[in-house]
């Protein structure tokens, strides 16, 4: 596998931008949206993204306003309304473009203007220049037969993923497929990929090939021994929307210290939710639990085998979790946490039986951190949050915003659009419950007794009857 990433220095950009901006005025629609996705595309990989990337989003924003009120305004074509909703879709979902403020352009009307292209795609969600999202995940013997009921829980998310991968070790599979149940297999029918890997480095399968693989997908890593709710991916790629420089998780844990060390693992805080939607480096995800990882989050080494093997190769969490500090990726929890759904008869061979009940998660820790972080020279900003029980710093609401597809926008007007299909869908849901249709037969009867009583006031009442009978 190739670790090297692509990436262009700062006179490569500016390179760039000069042989684009000449030829600017002479392409087309599908060569100029080509162009600036090319662009930012590369502005993402750049070394010295920090340092270039406002300037390329003003270059890009600037020529596609120019774009469009030359050419598109007032302009009823399809090439044109095609061309409109690229620019917007490139504005809401393209890593670039991500929580960009309006310091960031340096130009009032500028900003304006992106913000209201980039709502347009919100309300259409439309995602095609965000990142693809893998799912990734691993299995052994033990657990193969029962690895169709997370698939199961995968496949029936709100958010599906653009490809499902599950990573086996030759050596415990020596037949490959033929050693597989069909309740597995069955789910290649619908995309799941099934990819056969030389060496057994245990729960890290999920990650490491996967990661060099795909180098620019978000990576959402899960367990074969886990069910998931059917909103887990949409809420983790939210998170990322907001989030996207950090590692987005369902399941964390605090990380505490004493005398500038981190502390035994026992002595963490577990499922720690009193900073939710808020990025800590001192927040430990459980990657098996749903994990996404965006693009380059983590420091090359991550993609040493031999220190693997050597170091960490039962507690990848752990291992992960160092090459995140050396990146300085910091962790978002993106909701409280929940009791995980395990599925029945999985634990019998598990490895927190090793790793959480006989300590080995410590030795593995110290063997990780003796070999890079000696001096404390990663570790030394873990702990500036010093977040306790009793605190609870919220952020973001990104479940109740986003159970029904809604992403957070702070503009009014999105908004209020929002809601109002949010209620559609629960009115719909109400009219569809048996109580409802009880109730409205309950209301149907004193109904029909009140038109009845109505009409009969409306006739001459009692007296007129007892008239009628006398006749």
């Amino acid at each position: 596998m190739n670790n090297e990433t692509k990436t262009i220095s700062n006179g490569q950009v500016n390179l760039l931008l000069s042989g684009y901006t000449d030829t600017l005025n002479h392409t087309s629609f599908d060569q100029m949206m080509d162009v600036m996705v090319k662009i930012a595309d590369e502005t993402v990989k750049s070394n010295d993204f920090d340092d270039v990337c406002n300037s390329i989003r003003k270059f890009i924003v600037s020529n596609l306003k120019s774009i469009v009120q030359k050419y598109v305004l007032d302009n009823d074509l399809a090439d044109s309304k095609l061309f409109m909703d690229q620019v917007c879709a490139l504005f809401f979902a393209h890593p670039l473009f991500l929580n960009v403020k309006e310091n960031d352009l340096q130009d009032a009307g500028l900003y304006e203007w992106y913000a209201s292209c980039r709502n347009k795609a919100l309300l259409k969600k439309d995602f095609r220049y965000a990142p693809k999202m893998i799912v990734s995940f691993t299995s052994f013997p033990a657990r193969i037969h029962v690895v169709y009921k997370t698939l199961s829980s995968i496949y029936e998310q709100t958010m599906l993923p653009d490809k499902v991968i599950l990573w086996l070790a030759k050596p415990q599979f020596p037949n490959l497929d033929a050693d597989l149940p069909e309740s597995l297999l069955a789910y290649k029918k619908l995309g799941l990929e099934i990819r056969w890997v030389d060496e057994d480095i245990r729960p890290h399968k999920k990650y490491y090939y996967v990661m060099q693989e795909f180098p620019d997908a978000l990576i959402v890593t899960i367990d074969d021994d886990l069910t998931y709710d059917p909103y887990m991916l949409e809420t983790l790629f939210v998170s990322y929307l907001h989030f996207p420089y950090a590692v987005s998780s369902v399941r964390s844990h605090l990380m505490l210290e004493e005398d500038g060390k981190i502390v035994s693992y026992a002595k963490w805080i577990k499922e720690f939710s009193g900073v939710v939607a808020t990025p800590s480096m001192q927040l430990f995800s459980t990657s098996g639990a749903g994990t996404l990882y965006p693009p380059r989050c983590m420091d090359l080494e991550v993609f040493n085998m031999e220190r693997i093997q050597q170091l960490s190769l039962n507690a990848d969490d752990l291992w992960l979790k160092i090459m995140q500090l050396r990146k300085g990726t910091p962790t978002v929890l993106v909701r409280e946490n929940e009791k995980l759904r395990v599925v029945e008869g999985t634990q019998e061979v598990a490895l927190q039986n090793t790793n959480v009940y006989q300590d080995a998660n410590d030795t593995q820790l110290k063997k990780i951190l003796d070999m890079y972080d000696e001096n404390g020279e990663y570790l030394k900003n873990v702990f500036v949050d010093q977040y306790s029980k009793e605190s609870c710093v919220m952020g973001i609401d990104l479940v109740n915003e986003n159970q029904y597809g809604l992403l957070g926008c702070k503009d009014p007007s999105i908004k209020i659009q929002q809601q109002l299909e949010k209620t559609e869908l629960e009115l719909k849901k109400i009219k569809r419950s048996k109580a409802y249709r009880l109730a409205r037969f309950m209301m149907y009867i004193p109904k029909k007794i009140r038109s009845k009583f109505r009409k009969f006031r409306r006739s001459g009442g009692l007296k007129a009857l007892l008239n009628k009978k006398r006749k």
